[in-house]
C-alpha cells in the first residue's frame, strides 16, 4: 500500500500487487546411459538415480519404465525421470539400460570313455553334455566325427555345442575309443 501526504495532512493511498509465480520447471540430470551384461541387477540402487534442483522450493524425482524384451533375458529399458516443483512445473529426461547377452553358455562334456568291441556309442550308454546360461535357456546338440579301425574298432570324436537364445556357442569333444582286446573263441574239431 502507497501512501502519498501533503503538507496540510492530506493523504490518499494505493495499493500495487505483486505476484511471485514459479513458472520455470526444475533442472534435471539423468544418470548415465548404460550397457549391462545379462544377467543384470537394474535397480536405481545399480543404474544410478536423476538429480533435480529448483529455486523456488522442492521438488519430487519419480520414473517409469518402458521395457522392450529381446531373445533370453536382454532387453532395453527407456527409463523416463520426472522432476515435479510444488507448482507443478515437470521436466523430463530420459535413461537407456541396454542388457546385452555377450557371453557364451557353459559347457561340461561327459567323460573319454573306452569301451570294448562290440560296444553302444549312443548318448544313453556315454554320456551327454550339460549346459547352463545365465540369461536363458541352451539347445545342446552334437555331431560325430568317426575313425574306423581293423574288424568293428573305431575312435569316435563326439563334438558338443551348447547355443543360447543370442545366439553364444561353446563346443567341446569328447572321444570315444572303441577297441578290441578280446580274442575270438576257437572250437577245434575233434581229434581223429
Amino acid at each position: 500500500t502507497w501512501t502519498a501526504t501533503d503538507e496540510c495532512g492530506n493523504k490518499a493511498t494505493a495499493l500495487q500487487t505483486i505476484t511471485v509465480r514459479d513458472t520455470t520447471p526444475p533442472s534435471l540430470t539423468a544418470p548415465t546411459d548404460l550397457t549391462l551384461e545379462c544377467p543384470a541387477v537394474t535397480t536405481t540402487n545399480a543404474t544410478g538415480v536423476a538429480t533435480a534442483q529448483d529455486d523456488c522450493g522442492f521438488v519430487t524425482v519419480s520414473f517409469s519404465d518402458s521395457v522392450t524384451n529381446g531373445p533370453g533375458g536382454t532387453k532395453v529399458i527407456s527409463r523416463m525421470w520426472t522432476a515435479t516443483d510444488g507448482c507443478g512445473n515437470v521436466t523430463n529426461c530420459m535413461q537407456t539400460i541396454t542388457v546385452n547377452d555377450t557371453l557364451p553358455p557353459s559347457l561340461v562334456c561327459p567323460p573319454n570313455r573306452t569301451l570294448e568291441c562290440p560296444a553302444d556309442t549312443s548318448t544313453n550308454a556315454t554320456g551327454v553334455a550339460t549346459s547352463t546360461d545365465g540369461c536363458g535357456s541352451v539347445l545342446v546338440s552334437y555331431s560325430d566325427s568317426v575313425s574306423n579301425g581293423c574288424g568293428a574298432t573305431t575312435v569316435i570324436l563326439r563334438t558338443w555345442s551348447a547355443m543360447d537364445e543370442s545366439g553364444n556357442t561353446t563346443n567341446c569333444v569328447q572321444m570315444i575309443t572303441v577297441h578290441d582286446t578280446t580274442r575270438p573263441s576257437l572250437v577245434c574239431p575233434p581229434n581223429l
